[in-house]
């Protein structure tokens, strides 16, 4: 049952990373700081209500490793962020 919800958490630290990635794109570095510290307390925050003092050991671990799978998403996000942007300006002129 562990491995389901541990799972769960790292898949959506890792589907974070594409909107990180777009903040990040836009130059938006309150925001993606905000969200990453926001997305990081709820998901340690998760951790420890749902398995105790455990909790407090692997939500940290949990965290780390959502960033570390998050890069490639994270670059994707920047990536297309990118093109939307010049997509649009293309159009405009």
């Amino acid at each position: 049952m562990y491995v389901c919800r541990f799972g769960t958490v790292a898949q959506k630290l890792t589907s974070a990373g594409v909107v990180a990635g777009v903040l990040a794109s836009q130059r938006r570095w309150l925001r993606l700081g905000g969200f990453t510290v926001l997305l990081s307390g709820l998901t340690i925050g998760a951790l420890v209500l749902g398995l105790g003092p455990v909790g407090v050991v692997l939500g940290p671990l949990t965290v780390g490793l959502g960033f570390v799978a998050g890069v490639i998403p994270f670059i994707y996000g920047a990536v297309f962020s990118r093109e939307q942007i010049r997509d649009v300006s293309e159009t405009t002129v």
